[in-house]
């Protein structure tokens, strides 16, 4: 005889009650507990397959049924069943077989792989284009206050400087084609250095560290100023966060409610000052700020010359703290620039 504990339900209320259920060697299954005695064939009886250690479901064919963590003894059971039905289950029968483990692993590998590079990416975009213009405003100004209060502090920069600063930043504003779209913030920021954040909503931060850098070089600047921008124009740090936050934005792609995207302002600052922009948007920025130097009737090369003023302060190329932490002068970078300086043309996407 067979014999094991189980929960039973009665199919009719949600209680349940402990019973013992034996099988004996005519096949009869027996269930005795507290107000419980019932017998029938295990014929009768629907087996939920076995996965691992998980709990095993028995159906009755009332509607009834039986839960038991004993799946040795439920296996015991099946094995006297007739040999038609006592085959294991898909599951279980692949669950055994380490080829299909390891296949299943790799397939789980490769999907997640397409989930990060190509789904996550896909619906982030779709989700920041579709957030108002308030609510980027508002993840802005949330997102500057609280870099304030932890990295920056208010701008030492001479007065001269600064008023040079925000005079090329007028120039490129008018460029750009959308005054109100476009706020300079001057900050020092000795912890982080040489450095420039496109903010939600056009607010573009640059840090007293990489103004002093660049020296007079206001072309240089104007260039930073103008791939920062870009990044506005695409929307990339709120994509980034998107993407870096996989819960808002599946709440906010699945439901399309687009305001819980306000719990992000939370995120910003890390992703700003620790992300690594990918190669794709980092090449939409410099393509749009190559357009802008152009109309300003600046040479792109200006760009490729602050990447590698900013790469020389931090003492050569890798992985470098400040700016270049998340604008890597790859050589494709400033070949494209150069090159859109010879020919006066803004390059193709890749």
């Amino acid at each position: 005889m067979i014999s094991l504990t189980a929960r039973y339900f009665d199919g009719r209320t949600s209680a349940s009650h402990q019973v013992t259920a034996s099988l004996h060697d005519d096949g009869t299954l027996r269930l005795v507990g507290a107000g419980i005695d019932r017998r029938g064939p295990l014929t009768a009886v629907r087996i939920a397959d076995r996965l691992g250690n998980v709990p095993r479901a028995l159906w009755l064919p009332d509607g009834a049924k039986l839960e038991t963590p004993d799946n040795d003894a439920v296996d015991a059971m099946v094995a006297t069943l007739p040999p038609g039905r006592r085959a294991l289950g898909l599951v279980h029968r692949l669950e055994r077989q380490w080829r299909f483990a390891l296949g299943a692993l790799a397939v789980t590998a490769v999907l997640a792989f397409l989930g990060v590079e190509y789904v996550l990416p896909a619906a982030a975009e779709r989700v920041a284009m579709l957030a108002p213009v308030e609510l980027e405003h508002a993840l802005g100004e949330e997102t500057l206050e609280a870099l304030d209060g932890t990295l920056f502090a208010p701008s030492e920069l001479p007065p001269e400087t600064a008023g040079s600063v925000i005079v090329r930043f007028e120039h490129l504003r008018r460029a750009v084609g959308f005054d109100a779209a476009l706020r300079l913030e001057l900050r020092s920021a000795p912890a982080i250095g040489a450095n420039a954040f496109a903010l939600p909503g056009g607010i573009l931060v640059v840090t007293d560290e990489l103004v002093t850098l660049l020296e007079d070089d206001y072309d240089a600047l104007a260039a930073v100023l103008a791939h920062e921008v870009g990044h506005v124009l695409e929307r990339h740090s709120l994509r980034a966060a998107l993407q870096s936050s996989a819960t808002a934005l599946l709440i906010a792609s699945v439901l399309g409610d687009v305001t819980s995207l306000s719990g992000l302002a939370a995120t910003l600052p890390t992703v700003l000052v620790d992300a690594r922009y990918s190669r794709r948007f980092e090449a939409d920025a410099d393509r749009e700020a190559i357009r802008i130097l152009l109309r300003m009737g600046v040479s792109p090369a200006a760009l490729a010359t602050a990447l590698e003023a900013i790469e020389r302060s931090h003492g050569g190329a890798g992985e470098v703290p400040g700016y270049l932490s998340s604008h890597p002068p790859t050589a494709d970078r400033l070949e494209r620039a150069r090159a859109a300086a010879v020919t006066g043309r803004v390059p193709g996407k890749d």
